[in-house]
């Protein structure tokens, strides 16, 4: 009798080990799950990031080149008008010149 209960009780310690290890390996498999499904996440996050400072770039590159466009066409309007307002000047200097 104290033999059966001696080795009952072994295969239950032995069990409940078995069980332990067995729920241990699964809780072990399930953090290196939620950690690479992190890592991942953390990668596509980090290539998004990049990917919208990127994007931010090209639109202040763009920005800039607009107002650069926006100042040269402002000068060169002016220039026109001055060039306009001087031919007349020379256009009224000689008819001046040719009445005299």
């Amino acid at each position: 009798m104290k033999i059966r209960a001696i080795i009952g009780t072994l295969v239950i310690g032995g069990l409940l080990l078995f069980a332990n290890q067995a729920i241990g390996q699964d809780q072990r498999e399930q953090d290196k799950q939620e950690l690479s499904d992190l890592k991942r996440e953390k990668r596509e996050t980090k290539s998004r990031a990049k990917e919208a400072q990127r994007v931010e770039q090209r639109a202040e590159d763009a920005a800039w080149e607009s107002r650069k466009a926006y100042r040269n066409e402002k000068k060169a309007q002016k220039n026109r008008k001055q060039a306009d307002a001087q031919s007349k000047k020379a256009g009224r200097a000689r008819d001046k010149s040719n009445k005299d």
